[in-house]
């Protein structure tokens, strides 16, 4: 959803991941309405565009970590890799 004038909401991209972690589909920050992918479950979502520490997160899920441990992966891949700059 893109963000305007009078418009709180910021454009998101999307990136879907196949079950073996592998890249199936990336939006360029447009929602298209048109593209449809199947989703099976276990399914991790995030809203940083820090694509390994999704992996991590996912990895974590895939080798049958609970929930919050696969959210902890991931965060903490983020702080180790310094996804943004920091």
């Amino acid at each position: 959803v893109g963000g305007g004038e009078g418009n709180d909401l910021e454009q998101v991209g999307v990136l879907s991941l196949d079950k073996n972690g592998g890249i199936i589909g990336e939006d360029d920050g447009v929602m298209k309405r048109e593209r449809e992918v199947s989703v099976g479950y276990p399914l991790v979502v995030s809203t940083w565009p820090f694509i390994k520490a999704v992996r991590a997160a996912w990895e974590a899920v895939r080798n049958g970590y609970s929930a919050i441990d696969a959210v902890v992966e991931g965060c903490s891949a983020c702080e180790e890799l310094r996804c943004d700059g920091t």
